[in-house]
């Protein structure tokens, strides 16, 4: 993976203080242009190929229709895969909170 586009509110960025990207390998866009976006990065090419575009299986149907259904990859991301490891704290929380 060589980039990653996230978009959020401008209320958001200004209070994680986020710049326009980060190394060079995460780029924060405005969510009122999200579906512009969408559709002029689908229909680059990256040399011969079309761009292929992660989405969220729990996005919208409008959205996910602004992608080609050939581009579009609806797993779990690796995000979604990190945040289901638990450290030991996480775990004793989990036990915890179920004991009366």
């Amino acid at each position: 993976m060589s980039k990653v586009v996230v978009s959020i509110f401008s209320q958001v960025r200004d209070h994680l203080k986020a710049d326009d990207s980060v190394n060079n390998t995460v780029y924060f866009r405005p969510y009122e242009d999200i579906c512009a976006f969408l559709e002029n990065y689908a229909a680059q090419e990256e040399g011969q190929k079309k761009r292929m575009v992660w989405l969220s299986k729990g996005c919208s149907q409008g959205l996910a229709n602004l992608v080609p259904s050939a581009q579009r990859i609806m797993e779990l991301s690796p995000v979604a895969l990190l945040k289901a490891v638990k450290n030991p704290t996480e775990l004793e929380g989990f036990k915890q909170c179920h004991v009366r």
